[in-house]
This record gives C-alpha cells, sequence and structure tokens, in this order.
C-alpha cells in the first residue's frame, strides 16, 4: 500500500504542482533547443513511472496472497 500511495503522491504532484510551476515552461524550452533528447527523457520518466506502478501492484498482489519479503 505504501508503495502505491508513493506512485500517486508522485503522480500527483507532477501532474498538478510541479508541471504548471515550471516543467511545462522547461520542457517547451528544451523541446525547442534538442527535442530528441527532450522526447527521450519524457519517455524514460514514464517508463520509470510505469515500472514503479508495476512493482506496487506486483507487490499489492503478492501481499494480499500471502507473500512476503522473507
Amino acid at each position: 500500500m505504501h508503495a502505491m500511495v508513493l506512485v500517486w503522491l508522485l503522480f500527483t504532484l507532477m501532474l498538478f504542482v510541479f508541471e504548471p510551476l515550471w516543467l511545462h515552461r522547461w520542457f517547451e524550452a528544451s523541446a525547442r533547443r534538442e527535442p530528441e533528447r527532450t522526447f527521450a527523457l519524457i519517455q524514460r520518466l514514464h517508463w520509470g513511472l510505469l515500472a514503479a506502478s508495476l512493482v506496487a501492484v506486483a507487490g499489492a498482489v503478492a501481499g494480499s496472497h500471502g507473500g512476503g519479503f522473507l
């Protein structure tokens, strides 16, 4: 559950706090200078968030079926 809350918190902060305050301007300026590099960065960040989400889901499924760390 903690991993899911952490992923949700990260997503919420990125979407509703960081993006409106400064990320939008930074990504736009960066995309004008180096579009391929900016797209690659955004893609890596999305893959990282997806991986963290899948780990959280796998941990929740394992925990609900009696799995543990050891």
